[in-house]
């Protein structure tokens, strides 16, 4: 697997919904509200009183019954990147605005935390990608404690992976390929910006981004030193199901050497 995010590209995606979303011939509804009873037929399990759920996009809405296969252990994959995919690209077919969004958590070396939304351009067998400036907040903690995690929450599919790892920098070449898919004025921006640091008011950033606009008029705008990629190498992948009730699925990975242990956890 390899999805790519820059300035212009979209995600590649597999036609339609994935299987795991395939949805089934909803059973005759006999009972409501707490006399719902919950059925399984043909390995799928069914709360016939339940409402559907909506995925929504711009232009078109789709309605799919509520009820989908639960996580198994022996049916899902031996390493957590082709869920993960599967997952993903849910996400973007349903059309959700930023499905690439995802929750960034740090801690100081003094263990305080600090959380924000960065945005996934990258993510293969090496880790997952993100790019920011190196002197910012999450910058310096990184730079101390080298562990982050990452959460994904799709709340319109009821669906949440969440991350953990070490991070590191990528390489100069790749962060100078991304930079420069980037927008001439966010390149301008990286300048511009001394991102987390205290500032009298935002005259003070349009002037210096004007200033800048005007030092780089008809050249290139090079990549600033302190800006730049990280990887996180995954060593856990918990993926969250949302469900009825409260009966979440939970499916841990949790990496072993080259391998991947898969565990179920309880709600």
């Amino acid at each position: 697997m390899h999805l790519c995010f820059n300035g212009t590209a979209q995600p590649p995606v597999a036609g339609g919904l994935p299987a795991y979303f395939t949805p089934v011939e909803p059973p005759v509804v006999t009972a409501r509200g707490d006399d719902a009873r919950i059925e399984n037929r043909g390995g799928y399990y069914y709360i016939p009183a339940v409402t559907p759920f909506l995925l929504f996009n711009r232009q078109t809405l789709i309605m799919t019954p509520k009820v989908v296969r639960l996580i198994s252990l022996k049916k899902t994959p031996k390493n957590p990147y082709p869920l993960f995919e599967q997952w993903f690209e849910t996400a973007v077919r349903a059309g959700l605005e930023l499905p690439n969004a995802m929750t960034l958590a740090t801690a100081s070396k003094n263990g305080k935390p600090a959380a924000r939304i960065v945005l996934l351009k990258d993510v293969n067998r090496k880790g997952i990608c993100f790019f920011t400036n190196y002197r910012s907040r999450k910058g310096t903690e990184l730079h101390a404690n080298p562990r982050a995690t990452l959460l994904f929450y799709w709340a319109e599919l009821d669906l949440q992976i969440r991350i953990d790892g070490r991070v590191k920098k990528v390489g100069a070449r790749e962060s100078d390929a991304y930079f420069s898919t980037r927008t001439r004025e966010s390149q301008i921006g990286a300048h511009a910006s001394h991102q987390s640091k205290p500032m009298a008011d935002q005259s003070v950033l349009f002037a210096e981004f004007g200033r800048l606009a005007k030092k780089f008029e008809g050249k290139e705008v090079p990549r600033p030193k302190h800006w730049g990629g990280y990887r996180l190498a995954p060593d856990s992948f918990e993926f969250w199901k949302g469900r009825d009730f409260r009966l979440h699925d939970r499916l841990l990975y949790t990496k072993s050497g080259g391998s991947w242990k898969k565990t179920l956890l309880f709600p």
